[in-house]
């Protein structure tokens, strides 16, 4: 798995509300192999106070009535709406003029009317967490998954992952180990499917984010000759959250916060505020 460090930069979320920039380090050098990394959680973001400086388009509304939960529906809602504003903040337009297209497969981008120069970015959000990255410096995918739900893993890894991948995550000794590599190895190859921009036409056992026991820093699809980084993000525990890019990334991390209180929009999974550093099946704090 690849290494990285990256120091947290707090940004009140209202400063995005207001159309107010979201500060010289979020946007500065955004050129060549720079990567920002965005997290929040949802469910501390007030849905009436974003719904009034944004509208999202028929498709994505279309999407929020489809869900059966409110509160679901209420995630999909902020979780579209934080998107718009932050490529609005990037790209200096107001968010009501953020044009989105998709791809054949679904990935969305920004239209050329928006965007001078390209810029990739990627958007996962699982239970209240949230995660948007943003780049120029090429192709990129990201998930974020929250643990507790009741799955049958051993048949899961069977039917969806590769060889390698299977025998990684069955030779977790406890039930919450076993949990914990499943949740690696699928936040790893959403990333990657979700970089790739190709959907479900790349069968997710045909590719392998494990090697010789161990999660890997790179993997290639059969379909695809680009070799796409691996990165497993730092987060609490009970949050699993994945990068690929096709690129080397100078990766920046900002999170959003709650600057009337002063309390962390993040309950379920506080993001470190100094360097840490990945290792293979967790993450450590330098020195630690």
């Amino acid at each position: 798995m690849n290494n990285f460090q990256a120091a947290v930069n707090e940004v009140p979320w209202r400063a995005l509300m207001s159309g107010v920039s979201v500060g010289t380090s979020a946007r500065a050098g955004m050129t060549g192999s720079r990567l920002d990394l965005w997290f929040a959680s949802l469910d501390a973001l007030p849905l009436a106070d974003l719904t009034a400086v944004v509208a999202l388009d028929d498709i994505e509304m279309q999407r929020a009535s489809r869900f059966l939960r409110p509160h679901d529906a209420a995630r999909y809602v902020k979780a579209h709406t934080v998107l718009r504003l932050l490529l609005a903040a990037y790209v200096r337009v107001p968010a009501a003029d953020i044009h989105l297209m998709h791809g054949a497969h679904g990935k969305p981008r920004l239209t050329a009317c928006n965007c001078a120069g390209a810029m990739a970015f990627n958007m996962s959000h699982g239970g209240s967490e949230l995660l948007v990255g943003i780049t120029r410096g090429g192709e990129m995918g990201v998930d974020i998954e929250v643990s507790g739900q009741d799955l049958d893993v051993s048949s899961l890894a069977r039917s969806c992952f590769s060889p390698d991948e299977v025998d990684y995550v069955l030779s977790g000794d406890t039930a919450q180990a076993l949990n914990q590599r499943f949740l690696q190895v699928w936040t790893l190859k959403e990333a990657v499917i979700k970089a790739q921009g190709g959907g479900l036409a790349n069968s997710l056992s045909s590719f392998s984010v494990v090697c010789r026991g161990e999660t890997a820093g790179s993997t290639r699809l059969l379909s695809d000759p680009r070799t796409w980084q691996l990165f497993m993000l730092p987060r609490d525990r009970g949050v699993h959250a994945a990068l690929a890019t096709d690129f080397h990334p100078d990766i920046r991390i900002h999170c959003l916060v709650n600057d009337v209180s002063g309390s962390n929009l993040r309950p379920a999974a506080a993001m470190p505020t100094a360097g840490w550093q990945a290792e293979p099946g967790g993450w450590a704090a330098d020195g630690a």
